[in-house]
């Protein structure tokens, strides 16, 4: 068995979040795209109880996650987790009681609840941001829907009038890169097929 100290702890954290569980493994320090992490700190539950903690608790809580700081349950000395709770180092305290239907059983349900649903919703973030990058991908697609929308918002004739104007010119810009480029679909509407 291995002591573990306190720079470790945090070390084995990142691994986590990376899903780099060898030790002799080097990659830890390798950049990871957020959408390709084993365990996103918001994920990670820390629970702790002494000085030695401190870190990982508020790196946990700093980057989303969840830390909780227990106390003795005989001594109901509640002193270091009112402190770590005003240093923002822990999000939440309980006895340090780990058995069936105990307060810290029902509040590890109750953060595991709250994963599932965020992570429903971060999916569905990054499949918005994906969808909305490619829709970016074809500027003059984007610039023409900006326009139109700045058309609709419009309540000024001469805000109307310059809209049309660059309507007109953005397509013109659409037309011709499609005759130097070929396009496959592009119809002139002045002589249709």
């Amino acid at each position: 068995m291995q002591a573990i100290n306190y720079t470790n702890k945090t070390q084995l954290l990142f691994r986590i979040e990376k899903g780099i569980l060898n030790i002799n493994d080097q990659k830890v320090n390798d950049y990871v795209a957020h959408s390709e992490l084993r365990v996103p700190f918001r994920n990670i539950v820390y629970i702790g109880d002494s000085a030695t903690d401190i870190p990982c608790m508020k790196l946990v809580n700093s980057h989303g996650g969840h830390s909780i700081g227990v106390f003795n349950p005989e001594t109901q000395d509640k002193s270091k987790v009112y402190t770590m709770m005003e240093q923002n180092r822990i999000k939440y305290f309980t006895e340090a009681i780990y058995s069936k239907d105990s307060d810290l059983e029902k509040l590890l349900k109750n953060i595991i609840d709250m994963t599932v649903v965020t992570e429903v919703l971060e999916k569905r973030h990054f499949e918005c941001n994906v969808e909305a990058g490619e829709y970016k991908k074809h500027p003059m697609d984007y610039r023409k829907d900006i326009l139109i929308n700045n058309l609709e918002d419009s309540m000024n004739y001469l805000n109307i009038c310059t809209v049309i104007d660059e309507l007109r010119a953005n397509e013109l810009k659409r037309i011709q890169h499609c005759t130097i480029h070929s396009c496959s679909g592009f119809q002139n509407p002045r002589y249709p097929a």
